[in-house]
């Protein structure tokens, strides 16, 4: 069996690096019209998004970090979801340890070092690929203060970290998860002014055909596997990385108890009603802004646009959509290898108006790109 997951596994990594040039490009606007994209929505200088809300004249800072990574911060505190800095060419991936690129963590980060190791809480994980994993002790022990700071995430994050992080600091978070017909717990940051709630989500495919191949499936190994990861820096083969529980996540910024900003953060494509969210949660206040996933959307059905139709989010950020087997940061990015994403727009066209009266909603930002929130 494990043969045979081999076989499927080299076949994948070769269909996707010999892939239609229509996406692995590097962009262009040609390139991008051809992909049936507006070249509008590929941001690659800040972005400022206005709400214009009556109750509050606050401002919120999110940097795309790349992948699925994000930096969050009010300006008081800040958390960061899945910091990933540390990209691997692909052909050679399976066969070799991988390991945290240090050099790319510090660019990644350099402006915004003194903000995490004064006001960053948390790190909250989606799911246990390296591609959301691999950086985090790094990022843990050297650029947050690790005696108020946490990491949130599933069983398989902890065992996967339990030799490279003080697993005291590592908080699991399975039992707060709100679904479609339960609502969950809310973990508070900062003294309340943050709030974040783990949502049931799973993980698309990354080949869908003959075979659905979904690589580095099920749980973290037992902790003894692990043995030889012993330091933030260490190598270990990529299959190691085990998916683990999958999550998104709804973050509230609060303002004297009451919801100021709504954001919902879905990294990985899933078929709804994985990633959607009780109806006494959501009536509670809506979505001003989701950061959805656009990677593998194709393989699973009714992604994008069930999430979408089910949210109603005022605006959307598109994240996980550059390929993350080219140099962090490589201007300009390409799309992610193997998706059709000239189907991805209409999808989005069946439940979402990103364009009313020449008010745009819907942005793909490079990776490093700030958006500036006025509501």
């Amino acid at each position: 069996m494990r043969s045979l997951f081999l076989l499927l596994s080299i076949a994948l990594i070769f269909v996707l690096t010999n892939c239609s040039k229509s996406t692995s490009k590097i962009l262009s606007s040609e390139k991008i019209l051809e992909l049936g994209i507006e070249p509008s929505l590929i941001c690659s200088e800040p972005i400022k998004l206005s709400y214009g809300y009556a109750y509050s004249t606050q401002q919120l800072e999110f940097k795309y970090l790349g992948s699925g990574g994000y930096y969050l911060t009010n300006g008081r505190s800040s958390l960061l979801i899945d910091p990933f800095f540390s990209p691997y060419a692909m052909l050679p991936l399976n066969l070799k340890k991988i390991g945290t690129q240090t050099e790319n963590v510090e660019k990644g980060l350099a402006d915004i070092k003194d903000e995490l190791i004064q006001t960053c809480e948390a790190i909250f994980v989606t799911h246990s690929h390296y591609d959301h994993l691999l950086d985090v002790p790094y990022v843990f022990n050297n650029f947050l203060d690790p005696s108020k700071a946490r990491i949130y995430g599933s069983e398989s994050t902890k065992v996967i970290l339990n030799n490279v992080v003080d697993t005291s600091r590592i908080e699991l978070i399975n039992e707060n998860i709100t679904t479609h017909s339960q609502a969950g717990r809310w973990t508070y940051l900062a003294d309340s002014a943050i709030r974040v709630m783990p949502i049931k989500t799973e993980h698309a495919p990354h080949h869908k055909g003959i075979f659905s191949i979904l690589l580095y499936d099920g749980e973290a190994l037992p902790p003894e596997k692990y043995e030889a990861y012993n330091s933030e820096l260490a190598k270990m083969r990529v299959n190691k990385w085990k998916k683990g529980d999958v999550y998104a996540y709804l973050i509230d910024f609060m303002e004297k108890g009451k919801i100021q900003f709504r954001t919902y953060l879905l990294s990985s494509a899933s078929c709804p009603p994985n990633g959607l969210i009780a109806e006494e949660v959501l009536i509670e206040h809506g979505i001003d802004l989701a950061l959805l996933g656009a990677a593998s959307f194709a393989n699973v059905d009714n992604y994008p646009e069930g999430i979408i139709d089910h949210l109603q989010p005022e605006k959307i950020l598109m994240v996980h959509w550059e390929d993350l087997f080219e140099p962090y940061l490589e201007e300009p990015p390409r799309f992610i290898r193997a998706n059709n994403f000239k189907e991805l727009i209409p999808r989005i066209n069946q439940v979402y108006p990103w364009n009313v009266n020449g008010e745009q909603k819907l942005f793909f930002p490079y990776p490093g790109i700030e958006v500036a929130i006025y509501y």
